[in-house]
């Protein structure tokens, strides 16, 4: 997403969260799923809003952030 390439991505895991919107979800165990998504991923315009859509969402995940979350997080805990 960083890079502005547009991304098609598992509906498994951590992946729709993380994806924020920004990409084509699919279910990794249906081949028909990962076509139609890697066609729809590639269509002109669709290729665009998620490149648009993927930049936004990368903005969001930054290492100070994280590092800050992860530094609070064991304040919190109290370790």
């Amino acid at each position: 997403m960083a890079c502005g390439t547009p991304v098609v991505t598992s509906s498994t895991g951590s992946a729709p969260e993380i994806a924020g919107g920004a990409a084509v979800i699919v279910d990794p165990f249906d081949a028909a799923s990962i076509e139609s998504g890697l066609e729809r991923a590639t269509l002109p315009q669709e290729a665009e809003r998620l490149r648009s859509l993927g930049y936004e969402r990368a903005r969001a995940f930054r290492w100070d952030l994280a590092a800050q979350a992860t530094l609070d997080a064991y304040r919190r805990a109290d370790i």
